[in-house]
């Protein structure tokens, strides 16, 4: 190897190393500046919340909110009796810090450069003595304590009902409505990142337990486009954690992720939806098998790509005898395509209301005749998600029931027993059919 040739090897090498560690350095930068939780790292504090309610309450609702931020795990919080005693000794009232420039005092004084201000906008509660419903409406900003300036503004409301005790319902709906804030919070504080390498199904972050990632939580995998905005291109959840480092799997990528590429938490584990579906099941009627047609209304408490609970109302008629029933479902769902297609395994349990029209000439009489029973169920189908974890889901499955024969009619009316002119026994054992389109919405 002559003298030029191996000049050139030893500066193209040494400029290789040269490029790795600036790469290197300039990754701990950047991670140093995105990946700090939310918008800071110097602690925040809550100050007492002013508004409706007694001093009681405006206390439990700095209490309720402190509580969040303790649990959320981002950022260095004042204790609620710290803040109290530094306030009171720099002669401070502590509530209804409605200003920046009074709440900017405040935090000041407390050495944080974020603080948490709130107002309770409404608290009241309804009803008798032995049944009171409680409301609550909250109002919280986040002001930086510099400026002044609101950063991020955030209202929530929560009811509740409580048995011979107006106190308890009219906590029980403020703590509801704080707690309804938990994910807005999470997302103003949301963890940053980026992708360190990529291999097969996995990719690794850099970043640990120290910035606050922790195991099942999920990330969007976020690049940018020619113009500069950031777009998503895969969601990862976190299968492994130390100090430094974790390591994610990958849940759906729609173009192969790279090293580099940031990461977003997203900030809820589970999302409440609605869904409306159609089923058909195979009941028997007095020994004769016939199809009842269903129509389903459901909520939804959903991870995406893991598993769904469902509340179930449905109703429906056939043969002259109308069902209703109320229940419950488990979905667990397993990856065929990963983001779009999944098979399914569900499990349910549930309660069956049967009306029918009678005719008992032997007690002169006509109306309404009524029996119930209870049902569990076993099925299986398939989900699709239309644009991954956002957009709508369509499911199609098959079920196996196992219901109760009800067979003991009354008159809805007087109480009687019927036994002519019905179907005087249903088996609501069977196997039928459903087809669901669920929204990302909740109306609840």
């Amino acid at each position: 190897m002559n003298q030029e040739v191996r000049n050139k090897f030893l500066g193209d090498y040494f400029w290789g190393k040269m490029r790795s560690l600036i790469t290197i350095l300039l990754a701990i930068l950047i991670v140093s500046v995105i990946s700090t939780p939310g918008f800071a790292e110097d602690g925040v504090a809550v100050l007492e919340f002013g508004g409706e309610g007694s001093s009681q309450y405006q206390q439990a609702a700095a209490n309720y909110l402190t509580q969040i931020l303790i649990d959320l795990d981002r950022v260095d919080v004042i204790s609620r009796n710290e803040i109290d005693r530094i306030l009171d000794e720099q002669h401070f009232q502590k509530s209804g810090f409605v200003d920046g420039d009074t709440a900017g005092d405040a935090g000041n004084v407390l050495g944080v450069e974020r603080i948490f201000v709130g107002n309770i906008d409404r608290l009241t509660t309804s009803g008798s003595w032995s049944d009171y419903d409680g409301e609550a409406r909250v109002t919280v900003q986040l002001i930086d304590v510099e400026t002044g300036t609101v950063l991020q503004s955030f209202q929530s409301e929560g009811s509740s009902s409580s048995e011979d005790n107006r106190t308890e319902a009219r906590n029980e709906a403020l703590e509801a409505a704080i707690s309804d804030l938990s994910n807005p919070i999470r997302e103003a504080f949301a963890i940053t990142s980026f992708v360190t390498n990529v291999s097969r199904d996995n990719v690794d972050l850099l970043g640990g337990a120290e910035m606050g990632i922790r195991t099942g939580h999920r990330y969007y995998v976020m690049r940018q486009d020619e113009a500069g905005f950031g777009r998503k291109v895969g969601m990862i959840e976190v299968e492994q954690v130390i100090s430094d480092d974790s390591r994610a799997k990958i849940l759906w990528q729609e173009e192969p992720i790279e090293e580099n590429d940031t990461v977003k938490e997203v900030p809820y584990d589970r999302q409440t939806m609605t869904a409306i579906g159609f089923s058909a099941r195979n009941y028997s009627f007095d020994g004769e098998s016939k199809m009842m047609p269903m129509f389903e209304f459901r909520g939804v408490m959903e991870r995406a790509f893991e598993s769904e609970m469902n509340v179930i109302l449905s109703g429906g008629r056939a043969n002259d005898v109308t069902m209703f029933d109320i229940g419950v479902e488990g979905v667990y769902e397993k990856a065929l395509t990963p983001g779009r297609l999944y098979l399914l395994g569900s499990a349910g349990a549930g309660f069956n209301v049967a009306r029918q029209d009678h005719d008992d000439n032997h007690m002169g009489a006509s109306g309404t005749a009524s029996d119930s029973g209870f049902y569990g169920n076993l099925g299986t189908g398939i989900k699709y998600y239309s644009d991954y974890d956002q957009g709508f889901r369509i499911r199609a499955g098959l079920q196996g029931q196992l219901g109760s024969t009800i067979d003991n009619w009354e008159d809805t009316d007087s109480g009687n027993s019927v036994d002519e002119g019905i179907h005087s026994e249903i088996d609501l054992s069977g196997i039928g059919f459903n087809i669901i389109a669920t929204i990302p919405m909740n109306i609840f």
